[in-house]
């Protein structure tokens, strides 16, 4: 693959746009505790996360993020999971 800049623009605003800065200032004001790098491997911060929940051997609950600040809300997974048969 060939990183040219417009890519890299990219990933840069898809990472770190303003949804993301908004979400880490929120969780900041809250005090709500943010993941902290592992010590003992490097990070990709362009990576983008995401949730799977497995039930029974089978998945649940699957959600490839967006951005970095779009997660599955505990409270939504929990209800699922209780609702669910």
């Amino acid at each position: 693959m060939t990183w040219n800049g417009n890519y890299i623009n990219f990933l840069w605003h898809q990472v770190w746009g303003a949804d993301s800065r908004k979400y880490y200032v929120n969780a900041m004001l809250i005090e709500k505790p943010l993941a902290k790098p592992y010590e003992d491997m490097e990070d990709d911060p362009l990576q983008l996360a995401g949730d799977i929940i497995f039930k029974n051997l089978s998945i649940f609950l699957s959600h490839v993020s967006a951005t970095s600040a779009d997660r599955v809300e505990i409270d939504h997974a929990i209800e699922k999971l209780k609702n669910s048969s």
